[in-house]
């Protein structure tokens, strides 16, 4: 379609020609912009509006945060029901904590209308990508797929299930590619009363399990069912079952079985196809259990990819080394070996997960470890492990008392960790916590490294750890974290209790921010007034939330 002011190209899902600017469509929405909602937020620009609600991007007129504000309008307010489960995603949000998840910061009523104040993230949703690019290739389709799934993950252990996953509710922010969930709009929980009576449908139609399509009560597998749908669409183009009513394409979901991607000519491994054909699956029951069940498999499948023959090489030669026996160890007889297979490997890259939870492989290649190619020839050698003891893991930072099991370069900051949290929990929450730290105020500056290194331990030992700290502040045993200098690194020691994870990683990137600031060659007296500045900006990030 074209936007009837310039003629240029525009989508349906577009509230505004990205040319000129002119409003597409209704415009009531934008001619509330400027005015005050719930006494704080004024209404900057409208985002996206849909059949229940209108999102504007709003921006706090003491503190310029700025703010996705979702209005629900006074005429579908006075539907008792429509009431109902717009206070129900107040309610679902606000008990969810994830970074893959889009944060509620406020909830209030204005002029008989219920709004909600969230977590404003710049970037572009699934549904917008899959339309600019017409479809997204397999290892794009799984790194988005794969936060999502750590966001279900999540929520579904906390009695929520989402029951509107579409490539619209998921935004894929700018700053790092990190996908979140947002819109928990009929999500349900658990402990709480149903909203629908039986029989009725919920849900969007192109991507609605069969059990939502009879009216039936569901669980977390119809998210994955619905997720499923959404991941055909970004790699063929288009949802499985397509029709011109609702009801054609509903009758589908119940008695028609989708075709493969492959049989659209998409490439992809037949790992990741499986995986979505099992999501699809018309019984709940012959789908994944859980959300983890599938990440797993999806994570395995990238990691095949991104590994390659020199990760393998590199990954052996390091269990190698750390396995490689002393010389009075040397001296006695030599146990028995088997080879190293794809598991030992990814025993290295993610310590803690039984063999018994990893997803079956059994359509991958077994022994990716055993081969490693010397110099640039055709020569190579097998090697063969001790498996009774696995080789233990070198910590990088060394406390008394204390023991690290893994540690990884990630990107431009290194991370390790006690086993307690995983490696992705801390990456992740670090970068969605610093990408909302850079959206509170842009202008911070050294932002993109606040820190270099993130340790997790026991909070306990963050006391006693025998370290170089960044602020000359006695250590309190009520402390969730530390700052510390390791050489010339800016190190981050953080407590490894997960349920707080999020909360002590705002407070600690706010404050690695303003204290390392000291530390910098910039930081002269010249510059003390400008290194105030951001103190005074970081503190009032940590206690806005």
């Amino acid at each position: 379609m074209n936007c009837g002011a310039c003629n240029a190209e525009v989508f349906e899902i577009d509230v505004k020609c990205g040319s000129c600017g002119a409003a597409l469509g209704a415009t009531g929405a934008h001619r509330m912009l400027g005015s005050l909602v719930l006494g704080v937020y004024e209404l900057v620009d409208v985002l996206g509006q849909g059949g229940m609600s209108v999102v504007f991007k709003a921006r706090h007129k003491m503190t310029d945060q700025e703010v996705a504000l979702k209005i629900l309008p006074p005429e579908l307010a006075a539907h008792s029901q429509v009431k109902s489960r717009f206070l129900e995603e107040a309610k679902a949000l606000a008990a969810l904590d994830h970074p893959n998840i889009v944060h509620l910061y406020n909830f209030g009523q204005e002029n008989g209308s219920f709004v909600l104040a969230m977590q404003l993230v710049r970037g572009k949703t699934w549904e917008r990508e899959i339309l600019e690019a017409k479809r997204l290739d397999w290892k794009q389709t799984c790194r988005v797929t794969i936060d999502v799934l750590k966001a279900l993950e999540y929520a579904h252990g906390r009695g929520v299930v989402h029951r509107d996953m579409k490539p619209s509710n998921v935004l894929v922010r700018e700053t790092d590619g990190a996908a979140t969930v947002m819109d928990f709009g009929i999500a349900k929980m658990a402990q709480s009363t149903k909203l629908t009576a039986e029989g009725q449908t919920m849900g969007t139609v192109r991507y609605m399990s069969p059990e939502q399509v009879r009216g039936q009560e569901v669980d977390l597998r119809t998210d994955l069912y619905s997720l499923g749908a959404t991941m055909y669409e970004s790699l063929v183009g288009d949802t499985p079952f397509d029709g011109s009513t609702h009801f054609e394409i509903m009758t589908k979901h119940l008695s028609e079985a989708p075709k493969p991607p492959s049989s659209h000519g998409i490439e992809l491994p037949p790992i990741v196809e499986d995986a979505i054909m099992r999501s699809l699956a018309k019984k709940a029951t012959d789908r994944f259990e859980n959300a983890r069940e599938m990440r797993k498999i999806l994570e395995a499948a990238l990691k095949e990819v991104y590994l390659g023959l020199h990760e393998t090489q590199r990954l052996s030669r390091d269990i190698l080394n750390d396995a490689r026996p002393t010389k009075d160890e040397q001296k006695r007889a030599a146990p028995s070996v088997t080879p190293t297979t794809a598991n030992d490997l990814a025993d290295e890259l993610e310590p803690g997960v039984s063999s018994s939870t990893r997803p079956r492989r059994s359509k991958l290649p077994l022994i990716l470890g055993a081969l490693v190619v010397l110099g640039s020839g055709a020569a190579a050698a097998v090697f063969v492990l001790n498996n009774s003891e696995p080789p233990k893991y070198a910590a990088h930072t060394r406390l008394k008392g204390v023991t690290l099991v893994a540690g990884e370069q990630r990107g431009d900051i290194f991370v390790e960790t006690d086993g307690k949290l995983t490696l992705d929990e801390l990456e992740h929450g670090y970068r969605a916590t610093l990408a909302e730290l850079i959206q509170f105020k842009p202008t911070v500056e050294g932002k993109r490294d606040v820190v270099e290194e993130i340790v997790a331990i026991p909070q306990a030992d963050l006391c006693h750890a025998k370290i170089q700290r960044a602020s000359q502040k006695a250590c309190n045993p009520s402390d969730t974290f530390t700052l510390a200098l390791r050489g010339e690194k800016r190190q981050l020691l953080i407590s490894d209790d997960r349920s707080s994870l999020a909360a002590n990683l705002r407070a600690a990137v706010a404050s690695a921010a303003c204290d390392f600031q000291y530390v910098l060659p910039s930081a002269t007296q010249d510059n003390l007034d400008r290194i105030e500045k951001i103190c005074e900006m970081t503190k009032a990030f940590a206690g806005a939330h």
